[in-house]
């Protein structure tokens, strides 16, 4: 009965909509007018549709809103915005066949609503308002125009603004401050980018894919710049950066294939990730001043040697992946990391230099600079000069890499004189333990060379879900307290100084 009575209660309530919206409409449609050349006017000045067909069009002085879409998918060649027009909304003339059309002089439209030209690809001309302040979000996206002069007072042009457009030339006034994310994605064809000289911000992706242009230069206004704010230019050569900023974003300038010259101020402390991947550089553009080297900065390079600054610190995971040409990499005492493959796949690599031996140079055994996991991809051609006793020598001697000293290891690093051999002692490679349990598992350490202990392992992997058999709960200089988890299961823990390891087999039940 309950069932039966909501049931009823929605149904009549759906009928009032249904009446009401049907009463609305037909109170607008009362207020539209359609006058004599085809433009149709709800309430006087609301322009919702035009059915004319002249191609040349001038929209009556009485409109002064333009409803959205409302001269959207028709028919005409040129249009005159009259000075009377207040607002727009988004979509105006979208998938139009307008070529021309003209802002009268007066108009106060200070943005372009979303969406204003979209698809309107046989537009080659537009006289924007002088009052214009915004050009928004794919404003102009997918349109077929040439060329465009945006009017001095612009302050803000929006994400995706010209997207997939066909410019091949774009004017910029001074007043510009910021330009949004994919504003020029996919422009293919834009050659001449000249930025104003008080830009400050360049968005996320903002000439990705514009493969036509051939030069860049930022001017020392611009601060803020988002990742992979030139991603796949592909016809860059050269670049200037001129503004005060830290770091190279991730992906700045990856696949531009043909960059072979940049300039950036001494302020910029880090190359972000993936910043030069896959470029062409014969000579790295690695600054006095730069400190980190970011992941993948230089995959996929074409570079033949290099010679790391003494400013670098970090030379983080993949740096230089892949590549395949490079022959000698010399790595100063300033290098306290380097991280996972950041040398692997350099098939050609035949000298690599590391000065300081106290570099870190993996993570684990199997996971370090040269290859992360099977030993099949290690380097054959390589030769590694470094010092006796240096975390270096110690990779070298696990997996037979060609190491040569480098003389005076005493003089310049009398801490690795007469450096013994790191090993680790256990009683038992194999325990039993009751979930929810406490076990002491003795160990011993001899000669540690400054590592600290490390415990890993004790999860169970189940449909790609890890389940905690063991917990390590405490470690000590002669102990490892581990405890029994909530699950059942055997696991292996595995306790680590530098490249020393030890594998335990724990049975939980």
């Amino acid at each position: 009965m309950y069932k039966k009575i909501v049931k009823y209660l929605l149904g009549a309530t759906w009928i009032l909509f249904l009446m009401f919206q049907c009463s609305n409409v037909k109170a607008n449609t009362e207020n539209i007018v359609t006058d004599a050349e085809g433009f149709v006017i709800q309430d006087g000045y609301l322009l919702v549709d035009y059915v004319g067909t002249a191609k040349d069009i001038v929209i009556p002085d009485t409109v002064s809103i333009m409803f959205e879409a409302c001269l959207g998918s028709t028919d005409i060649d040129s249009v005159v915005i009259p000075s009377t027009i207040e607002g727009m909304d988004e979509y105006v003339f979208t998938h139009s066949n307008v070529k021309k059309v003209v802002f009268e002089e007066g108009s106060e439209i200070e943005e372009l609503p979303k969406g204003t030209f979209d698809s309107c690809e046989n537009l080659k001309e537009v006289q924007l308002p002088k009052s214009l302040k915004s050009i928004g979000i794919e404003a102009f996206a997918n349109t077929g125009l040439i060329s465009i002069e945006i009017p001095d007072g612009v302050t803000l042009i929006q994400g995706g603004a010209f997207i997939g457009s066909t410019l091949t030339k774009i004017v910029f006034p001074d007043s510009l401050e910021a330009i949004n994310s994919s504003a020029f994605f996919e422009c293919t064809q834009l050659k001449n980018l000249q930025l104003p000289k008080n830009l400050k911000k360049i968005g996320y992706g903002a000439f990705q894919a514009c493969f036509k242009l051939t030069s860049i230069e930022l001017p020392e206004s611009t601060t803020d710049i988002g990742q992979y704010a030139f991603y796949m230019c592909t016809g860059i050569k050269t670049v200037k950066i001129k503004g005060n900023i830290k770091e190279l974003p991730k992906g700045i300038f990856s696949g531009c294939e043909s960059l072979r010259s940049i300039t950036y101020p001494d302020s910029i402390v880090k190359i972000g990730d993936s910043a030069f991947a896959d470029t062409s550089f014969k000579t790295l553009p690695i600054s006095k001043n730069i400190k980190t080297i970011g992941v993948s900065a230089f995959i996929n390079n074409t570079v033949t040697s290099v010679k790391i600054p003494d400013s670098v610190e970090t030379i983080e995971a993949y740096a230089f992946y892949n590549c395949s040409d490079l022959k000698t990499v010399y790595v100063p005492k300033s290098v306290t990391s380097i991280g996972s493959r950041a040398f692997g796949q350099c098939w050609n690599l035949e000298k690599l230099t590391i000065m300081n031996p106290l570099c870190k140079v993996y993570s684990y055994q199997s996971d370090n600079m040269f290859f992360k996991g099977s030993k099949a991809n290690m380097l054959k051609k390589v030769k590694v000069y470094g010092y006796k006793g240096s975390a270096t020598a110690q990779l070298c001697s696990l997996y037979n890499i060609k190491f040569i000293s480098i003389d005076k290891t005493e003089m310049d690093y009398p801490e690795l004189k007469n450096v013994k051999e790191t090993k680790i002692e256990i009683k038992k490679d194999s325990y039993s333990l009751k979930m929810g349990k406490e076990l002491k598992i003795p160990y011993k350490v001899i000669n540690a060379n400054g590592y600290k202990v490390k415990v890993t392992g004790g999860v169970e992997y189940f449909d790609g879900l890890g389940y905690e058999v063991v917990k390590v709960v405490k470690i000590t200089d002669d102990y490892i307290l581990v405890k029994g988890g909530i699950w059942p299961g055997t696991v292996t823990i595995s306790i680590r100084v530098g490249f020393t390891s030890k594998a335990i087999k724990i049975n939980v039940k």
